[in-house]
């Protein structure tokens, strides 16, 4: 499962628009001359969702299990390709949050287990998990991003442990 791509040397432009709504877009490597930051005119939306936008090839993707990471001075989970009813999400050895659309449309999750390593959960980290029963917030998580658990339409039980800080959802 792909998760990033590469802007070839001879691309001129990137149209508005062109990569809109692409969620599991994690890192692009930049090989043109165009400037893709977010707010050029060029970047079509790839700064939008992009984690990183690098000019060379790094090792900082990697899975543990069926989990993606992207690990740097800062480490997200960005993806998954398991089928499992019950995921139990992994500790790496370091605190991370769970990325935007992280589990976005994964429609085999029902029950999900945090760990004490997990700090956020991003924008949409489970949209669309039409499956997911119930979620359990614990204390260590200190954000959640909007619409994390959008149009999650079976889910039916939703807490949050007694010392949870959490003031905005």
């Amino acid at each position: 499962e792909e998760h990033g791509g590469t802007v070839n040397a001879l691309w001129e432009s990137i149209e508005e628009n062109a990569f809109v709504d692409c969620f599991k877009l994690i890192m692009i490597i930049n090989k043109s001359n165009l400037d893709i930051a977010a707010g050029s005119s060029n970047h079509g939306g790839v700064a939008l969702y992009a984690l990183e936008v690098l000019s060379e090839d790094n090792n900082k993707i990697t899975y543990v299990d069926d989990y993606l990471f992207y690990i740097d001075e800062k480490a997200y989970l960005v993806g998954y390709k398991g089928e499992e009813e019950t995921i139990i999400l992994p500790d790496i050895g370091q605190n991370y949050e769970i990325y935007n659309y992280a589990f976005h449309n994964c429609d085999t999750i029902k029950y999900v287990e945090f760990n004490s390593s997990i700090t956020a959960l991003g924008v949409g980290a489970f949209k669309n998990c039409d499956m997911l029963k119930e979620i359990n917030i614990p204390y260590y998580i200190i954000r959640i991003g909007e619409e994390a658990f959008y149009s999650c339409t079976n889910l039916s039980k939703f807490s949050f442990d007694e010392n949870c800080t959490i003031s905005t959802i």
